[in-house]
């Protein structure tokens, strides 16, 4: 392929197979550089073609309470352990329940 600015779907996708094929080269060599050209050709034909819109802060706040009421609602408390000690109160981790906490766990210092 010859360096040129990518404008239309088929040179983008000649681009694309191009730099798969670049993709392992040892760096400092003239393919590493070819690699470092065609990816910012492509990086600037896919800001332009398929831009990413910000997300609006409110569905990220909403998006996030509903990843934590979902992550809560899905430990499992079974008959034996459920009258043991919790022994963190952000994860409900008892002595036997196998639970691994997502954050700083208070019930030891392995985390």
């Amino acid at each position: 392929m010859e360096l040129r600015p990518i404008r239309t779907q088929a040179d983008y996708q000649e681009a694309l197979r191009e730099i798969e094929l670049l993709f392992d080269a040892v760096a400092n060599t003239p393919e590493c550089d070819r690699l470092d050209v065609l990816s910012t050709l492509v990086q600037g034909y896919e800001k332009a073609h398929f831009p990413i819109e910000k997300p609006d802060p409110i569905d990220v706040k909403l998006q996030i309470e509903k990843d934590k009421l979902q992550a809560s609602s899905t430990i499992n408390i079974n008959k034996d352990t459920e009258n043991e000690k919790v022994l963190c109160p952000h994860c409900q981790r008892t002595a036997t329940n196998g639970i691994k906490c997502k954050g700083i766990c208070v019930a030891d210092n392995d985390y």
